[in-house]
């Protein structure tokens, strides 16, 4: 496929009948067969009761004829097995076993392994290369090796060189780009340079990517020499790279942004396009930058390919005349909504000064005003918190979470929400709000507004009595005969509902929390105590935090990622990019950021639905649409 390979699973020859087997290694003994070692663990954290902690079994796997039993007391039978050579692909002849052989036994020379670069046969010449640089430093995962001592060898990088220039077999170019990174981080850029301007591999699948994770050290070596190496590219993704690493350099490495503009003013559409896309990749979440020189010709040339990209960074630059220019945007109602949404988002992004004018202006525009509320809960003023409850049945079905989540951000706020609970027409119904919305709701730490909260919503079950209590109430009314009648198509659609923002089942869904695909989910016990009391076993990387804003509203969620300039937050609804310069405080909790209370807020028919469908051992389709 491309520089690389497609791999495709062949039928599964053995299967364990115990359905808690856990194979944990599987090495070729000296006999020839193979060895499986199985730790059968009832709970794949191993903190389930029952776990045998000293026990495990070891099979044996064994392929060709079985011999009789030698004796009475000899009740297995063994199987004759031919041995091989270890490793076993020496078994074989021709060029390239040879190669192993000569080299396993100290036999090749750099002089020898250099002439194998021109071999007719690629595999040869992937493996020459290899071989050439089998004890060159490495990368980690975080760059060279500390101290790492590199050869001086100019004769075979000037080969690698020319390989990159001239073979013409994807499985060299990909070796070739692996090799980046046993390569001192000043020699990598001529290598990648060659690779890059191989125009035929520009959307391979492999290539640009691994060529890439070479280049990140080379960038930090000399960010310079990084951003004139966008030239020669014809790679898109790596002009979208080059561009965001370059960007994120910018506060320490104006030059290379400069370079980097200047040069792609001269550069196809699709080159300057992928640009700009890498720097907006860059700067989210952040409040200001500095202009680079370059930018006022290089967004002059760009504008026709790429305006909201211009526009976004020309007032990320400050440029007054751009934000008036998206502000009529927005209030337009002849331009599509898609569009006064973008621009809308950048407003918000900008904290302009009339944003709370131009948000409320739009706050009965039909899916619109989701974008609209999330401006105007960045303003301290309980009025907003007000407007927002009562207008909550404008919004789309789809958008009202993000707006309790709104409601929830600020004591004030909250009381709006908890006042529409029941009145005005059942303005706002209570099972709109979650346990995750009543916990932050309690973190407040407000005596009335958790009063109010009990009264019109509910009570969290905190103590480990009542959750122990809620279980046995749960297995009860979960039998398996309650469960056989399940609908495990409406139980998938309450999954991507309640659960998918942050798990991951089959393939689908959001890797924040722990992935369910391999998950004990076929124990109804372990599915029930992990769901009523979620902090009871919680790993540091799932703990909740608490992010206040210097504007006064709260998030809750997963932290996702945090640098200097941001803080990425996995919330309820959505990830919240958030500058790291709005900030005043992270609190992290003890508690898990999965909810307590999930299941209460469910009916009884659809808690049989989710649990039914979370202890289906295979995918289901979603309901039908009627």
């Amino acid at each position: 496929h491309g520089a690389g390979y497609t791999a495709k699973h062949e039928p599964d020859f053995m299967f364990a009948t115990d359905p808690f087997f856990r194979g944990v290694e599987i090495v070729t003994g000296p006999d020839g067969n193979a060895y499986v070692v199985d730790w059968s663990d009832t709970g794949e954290c191993h903190d389930s009761t029952g776990v045998h902690r000293t026990s495990g079994r070891i099979y044996k796997i064994s392929y060709g004829q079985a011999s009789p039993p030698t004796s009475k007391s000899d009740s297995k039978s063994e199987s004759t097995i031919t041995r091989v050579m270890k490793p076993s692909c020496l078994a074989g002849s021709g060029p390239l076993v040879d190669l192993w052989k000569r080299y396993r036994a100290g036999e090749t020379t750099t002089d020898g392994l250099r002439e194998l670069l021109r071999d007719p046969d690629e595999h040869v010449r992937v493996w020459a290369i290899r071989l050439l640089t089998d004890f060159w430093p490495l990368d980690t995962v975080v760059g060279p090796p500390p101290g790492a001592v590199y050869p001086d060898d100019a004769t075979s990088r000037a080969e690698f060189v020319r390989l990159a220039r001239e073979d013409e077999s994807g499985l060299v170019l990909l070796t070739l780009a692996s090799t980046l990174q046993r390569l001192a981080p000043e020699h990598r850029f001529e290598l990648a340079e060659r690779l890059v301007a191989r125009a035929e591999y520009a959307d391979d699948r492999d290539l640009p990517s691994l060529v890439w994770y070479g280049l990140i050290a080379a960038g930090k070596h000399d960010p310079s020499a990084l951003a004139k190496l966008g030239t020669s590219s014809t790679w898109p993704a790596m002009n979208r790279w080059i561009a965001r690493f370059v960007m994120n350099q910018s506060d320490h490495h104006p030059e290379s942004l400069d370079q980097l503009l200047a040069d792609a003013t001269t550069q196809p559409e699709p080159i300057q396009r992928e640009v700009l896309r890498g720097m907006r990749e860059a700067v989210q979440g952040w409040q200001t930058a500095t202009k680079p020189d370059a930018w006022d010709r290089f967004s002059a040339v760009a504008t026709k390919d790429s305006p909201e990209a211009i526009r976004e960074l020309s007032i990320l630059f400050g440029d007054g005349r751009a934000l008036a220019e998206i502000r009529s945007i927005v209030l337009d109602s002849r331009v599509d909504i898609p569009t006064r949404q973008t621009a809308l988002e950048t407003l918000i992004r900008a904290k302009t000064d009339d944003l709370r004018s131009v948000c409320e202006a739009v706050l009965e525009v039909r899916t619109l005003n989701a974008t609209a509320a999330r401006g105007l809960a960045t303003f301290d003023d309980v009025e907003i918190g007000q407007r927002l409850a009562q207008n909550y049945r404008r919004f789309h079905g789809s958008d009202r979470p993000a707006v309790i989540e709104s409601l929830v951000s600020r004591p004030w706020f909250a009381r709006a929400l908890l006042d529409s609970i029941g009145t005005q027409g059942n303005q706002i119904a209570a099972s709109d709000i979650k346990a995750f919305h009543a916990r932050q709701i309690m973190n407040f730490g407000d005596d009335e507004l958790t009063r109010q909260l009990r009264d019109v919503w509910g009570e969290l079950r905190d103590s480990p009595a009542d959750k122990l209590a809620m279980v046995t109430q749960l297995k009860a009314e979960l039998a398996p005969e309650s469960l056989t009648a399940a609908d495990l198509h409406a139980g998938r659609a309450l999954f991507v509902k309640t659960c998918s923002q942050c798990h991951v089942l089959y393939g689908e869904g959001s890797k924040i929390g722990p992935e369910l695909t391999g998950a004990q989910r076929s124990s109804l016990d372990y599915l029930l105590e992990n769901i009523i009391d979620p902090s009871a076993v919680v790993g540091k990387d799932y703990r909740n935090t608490s992010v206040m804003l210097d504007n006064g509203s709260v998030f809750a969620g997963l932290v996702v990622s945090k640098d200097e300039k941001k803080l990425v937050l996995q919330t309820l609804t959505e990830q919240k990019t958030i500058p790291m310069a709005s900030v005043e405080a992270i609190n992290e909790s003890s508690l898990s950021a999965m909810p307590a209370g999930m299941l209460e807020t469910l009916t009884p028919t659809e808690q049989r639905d989710l649990i039914g469908y979370l202890m289906h051992p295979t995918q289901v389709s979603l309901p039908s649409s009627r």
